[in-house]
């Protein structure tokens, strides 16, 4: 192959795990910008367009995740994705007999306690780790 060329792939390569690795985190933001400029009252379907995700992408995506073992902050960020795409569903066609304020709060329960849940289990890991190099060092 010409140089180039393998240059060129290996160029698509790191951007496809880069853009891979940081587009959850993108989509939390938009998803929460989405949420709240909505519930302000601001038309927010751009956002929609632009970060909205559905079960098949976001099942690649958690699949790829699994596959770069990436941390386990990404994967979080996907289950919240999800949830937060559930919350959507059904406040759509059910219908959550709430105020939008509420609405708007569920959403911000619902990523704080997935976020933390995600630190404590990176904490628990960190802490399992360096419990293994001191027994291995001792």
């Amino acid at each position: 192959m010409d140089e180039s060329k393998i240059l060129d792939a290996h160029i698509v390569n790191k951007l496809f795990v880069i853009m891979l690795k940081y587009a959850p985190a993108a989509m939390v933001i938009c998803c929460m910008i989405n949420t709240t400029g909505a519930y302000l009252g601001y038309d927010t379907s751009v956002l929609s367009y632009v970060s909205g995700i559905s079960l098949i992408p976001w099942l690649f995506m958690l699949v790829a995740s699994k596959a770069f073992r990436f941390c386990i902050y990404h994967r979080f960020m996907l289950y919240y994705i999800m949830i937060d795409n559930i919350i959507n569903v059904i406040d759509y066609y059910i219908g959550i007999p709430v105020k939008d304020f509420s609405i708007l709060m569920i959403h911000y329960v619902t990523l704080g306690l997935v976020m933390s849940v995600a630190v404590y289990k990176h904490d628990k890991k960190i802490r399992n780790e360096r419990k293994r190099q001191n027994k291995e060092t001792a």
